[in-house]
């Protein structure tokens, strides 16, 4: 557990970061390591705004000054001070302004879900269709081709027999310029 505290806890070390561990009371054996209890006291925080440079210190330097956040100059930098004054701000409404809040926020949120939803869908329908489409046309293009190449090669054969060219070209369906090209 976090403890974040605006006063000076008599039972605690005069500083500003304290962590403890839980342990059994009779044996003093640690219960487990990763059960810990920090407790920060921010009248010890005295570091002023110029002098944070961590991240560290910029958070706490926000939570301490959390009354002035709307003015601190770390909200532009990071996405994580942007999001602590939407949960402070939130924190702050009354519980009429907060329903209205959770409800257009589960609004909000429903409406990017169906348009992520849609769009990927959408995305997706689209490039199969595409697809369908592309290798239908490729399919009737290769078709048509090897219908033109067909007619090019019986056009040739006829020509070899010596049939005439005006001929060829009204059994063949190709033109004149075509045949006599062959």
């Amino acid at each position: 557990g976090i403890f974040l505290m605006n006063f000076r806890e008599p039972g605690l070390e005069e500083k500003f970061r304290t962590d403890t561990v839980i342990a059994d009371r009779e044996s003093g054996k640690v219960v487990n390591p990763h059960f810990r209890q920090i407790f920060l006291q921010f009248p010890y925080f005295t570091k002023e705004l110029k002098d944070c440079e961590t991240l560290y210190d910029k958070l706490i330097y926000t939570l301490k000054n959390m009354n002035l956040f709307e003015q601190s100059p770390f909200k532009e930098e990071q996405e994580t001070f942007l999001r602590l004054l939407d949960v402070a701000n939130v924190n702050s409404l009354s519980e009429k302004e907060r329903a209205i809040y959770e409800e257009n926020l589960k609004n909000y949120r429903d409406w990017y879900a169906t348009i992520d939803y849609a769009q990927t869908e959408g995305i997706e329908k689209g490039m199969q269709e595409g697809m369908q489409k592309g290798m239908q046309k490729g399919i009737e293009k290769g078709i048509e081709k090897g219908r033109q190449e067909e007619k090019l090669q019986i056009a040739q054969k006829m020509k070899e027999q010596g049939l005439d060219s005006e001929l060829i070209a009204q059994c063949s369906g190709l033109s004149v310029e075509d045949i006599e090209r062959l």
